[in-house]
Parts: C-alpha cells; sequence; structure tokens
C-alpha cells in the first residue's frame, strides 16, 4: 500500500510540476503579449500624429495652389511675372520671332555663347536679369512682353534640366 502512495505521491508531484511551468508559460506569453499591445499603442499614436501633421501640410498646400489659381503673377526664382501675357501652349509661352537681322549673322544664339563662358548660377542670373529688364521697361510695348516670355520660357527651360541632371546624377 506504501507502493502505490508513494506512486500516486510521484504521479500527482508530476502533475504538480507540469502545471507549474504551464503556469510560468502562460505568464512569460502574458507579459509579450502586455508589451506587444504597449508598442502598438505607442505606434497608433504616431501614426495618429503623422496623419494630423500631414493633414495639416496638406491644407496648407491646398490654400498655396488656390492661392496660385486665383493669382494675376507667375513667380519664377523670386520674379514676378504677369500672367496674362502671350498664349501658353504646351507649358510653353509662345511669341513671335524676335530674331532680329543682326542675330541671324551670327549663326548661334546669342544666349549660347553666353551659356558656354558662365556657370549654371551665372547664367540663371542673366536670364533673371534680362526678364526683369523687359518687365519692367516699356519701350516697343508688346515686343517687350514677348522677349521677357521668350526670356522666361528659356530659364525655365535650363532650371528643369539642370534640376534633371542634378537629380540623375545625384
Amino acid at each position: 500500500m506504501i507502493e502505490i502512495l508513494y506512486i500516486a505521491l510521484v504521479v500527482f508531484g508530476s502533475l504538480l510540476v507540469k502545471e507549474f511551468l504551464d503556469l510560468d508559460r502562460l505568464k512569460e506569453d502574458r507579459d509579450y503579449i502586455i508589451k506587444e499591445v504597449t508598442q502598438a499603442q505607442k505606434d497608433i499614436t504616431n501614426l495618429n500624429r503623422a496623419v494630423e501633421f500631414n493633414t495639416r501640410r496638406l491644407n496648407s498646400l491646398v490654400i498655396e495652389v488656390n492661392k496660385l489659381q486665383t493669382s494675376k503673377v507667375i513667380t519664377i526664382d523670386n520674379v514676378e511675372l504677369p500672367k496674362d501675357f502671350g498664349k501658353v501652349e504646351t507649358g510653353e509661352i509662345k511669341v513671335n520671332n524676335l530674331h532680329d537681322g543682326h542675330y541671324k549673322a551670327l549663326g548661334i544664339e546669342p544666349w549660347d555663347i553666353l551659356k558656354a563662358n558662365m556657370t549654371y548660377e551665372e547664367y540663371k542670373g542673366f536670364l533673371k536679369g534680362n526678364i526683369q529688364k523687359y518687365l519692367h521697361r516699356n519701350k516697343e510695348g508688346l515686343k517687350d512682353y514677348e522677349k521677357l516670355a521668350n526670356y522666361a520660357n528659356k530659364l525655365v527651360k535650363e532650371v528643369s534640366e539642370h534640376d534633371n541632371n542634378t537629380n540623375n546624377n545625384g
């Protein structure tokens, strides 16, 4: 009889040890789940902050776009140009042929000569300076605005090409 009691005690002890081990594993699982839930709550809080920030940013961009749509000027590198000069077709302001006879004799565009002898920033400054000149000059009326448009087109083209080259090489 003592042997049966001893065997029963060993079996009962084994079951108790197994239950304690399972209880420890359950506690570890609970702690892991609590840790993961806490991290998920932090992540949700950060995502909500990011959504709020980007919503404010988007709203301010919408306001800026609306201002641009109602504006009477176009700004290129801090140079304001009247929106109503020239005709806009495919993103470029179309102007009459501005080449006077003395340019034809050169066989090369004067601004191409200047571009070859200037840094990018110097050349951009040259174009911006001519935009300002024709914006404020009233010597030849519409022809001055056409020249302004010509320089503005060239500036946009140069800046776009420079940005594309910089992005592709950077």
